[in-house]
């Protein structure tokens, strides 16, 4: 990479390349008047790149570049894109730039433009997607990194090296998401399949069969423990009623037989109560939870900002 210093050099002496020759092959087909006004851009951009405004040198250019492509233009804006830490915008550029050779850009920016771009290929690669069938069809979308491609006109991209989303969409198929590396090189090549989604359905329940009737058989279990205490407890009240009709002499003292046969009853019948009301409360939970383990229809969704599960069933 240049120094801001050699960088600015370059982007004004660029300038004076730019003539309206309407014989050459950059210069075809664009109108007296765009080249103009793309020649009044192009100046502007470089006042704003000498102050070190990159990002507003780098609108300029884009904006020139749209009424001409002219090789000194790109080659500004790969500067200027290098300058922002962009090298994959800058490299599209720089090969724009070179195409023609030294003509449009001078012999000095030619060799700098080429050493430029090879100090920033070993960054950028060629990612090809290979996508079929449906991925082909209208209502397909394919996207990289969020960005929509167009198969139809290339399957090859410049990307940077480093880890891309790939995401494919259609229709009543499953949505495709794969995550890649890819390292530096001439290419790496990725194939994308999209499957039907009736192909990937699946019955599921929430919980194997067993888990919800398991907790039905808890608390029934919960609740049949509770029946000893209560069955001890009503006895043991009997017998103090017994006591208390028939023996207790009147009146009856609190410390007499029968008093204490009564409360030991009223607390072996609050512990047989509780155990039925425990045991009630988690035979229903187990069956609130046998509904809802019904079997439902499974299809897997994967989308570019989500992974879910779809489910169909009856409830």
């Amino acid at each position: 990479m240049r120094g801001t210093a050699i960088a600015v050099a370059i982007v004004l002496a660029a300038a004076s390349s730019i003539a309206r020759a309407d014989d050459k092959p950059w210069a075809r087909g664009v109108s007296e008047e765009n080249q103009a006004a793309a020649l009044k851009l192009y100046r502007e951009g470089n006042d704003d790149f000498v102050e070190d405004r990159f990002a507003a040198a780098l609108a300029k250019y884009e904006a020139a570049l749209k009424l001409w492509s002219h090789p000194a233009i790109h080659y500004n804006a790969a500067i200027c894109f290098n300058s922002l830490d962009r090298p994959l915008e800058a490299y599209v550029h720089l090969e724009a730039a070179l195409q023609y050779g030294a003509e449009p850009i001078g012999k000095d920016h030619l060799a700098t433009g080429k050493q430029l771009r090879a100090a920033l290929k070993p960054r950028v690669t060629v990612l090809e997607i290979v996508c079929s069938g449906p991925c082909t069809d209208r209502d397909a979308e394919l996207l990289l990194d969020n960005e929509k491609l167009d198969l139809a006109r290339s399957s090859a991209q410049l990307v940077l090296v480093g880890r891309h989303l790939i995401v494919a969409s259609k229709p009543n198929y499953l949505t495709y998401r794969k995550s890649v590396e890819i390292g530096a090189g001439d290419k790496t090549t990725v194939k994308v399949e999209l499957v039907l989604v009736p192909a990937a359905k699946r019955l599921a329940r929430r919980w194997p069969t067993w888990k919800p009737w398991a907790v039905v058989g808890a608390g029934a279990g919960i609740a049949l423990v509770g029946l000893a205490p209560l069955l001890i407890g009503n006895g043991q009240i009997d017998a103090g009623n017994a006591y208390f009709n028939t023996t207790c002499p009147s009146p009856c003292m609190a410390t007499q037989p029968g008093e204490s046969d009564y409360h030991r009853g009223a607390v072996w019948q609050g512990i047989g109560v509780g155990a039925f009301v425990a045991g009630g409360v988690v035979a229903a939970s187990g069956f609130v939870m046998v509904l809802a383990n019904q079997p439902r229809l499974v299809a897997p969704d994967v989308g570019r900002d989500h992974v879910a599960i779809t489910l169909a069933g009856r409830w």
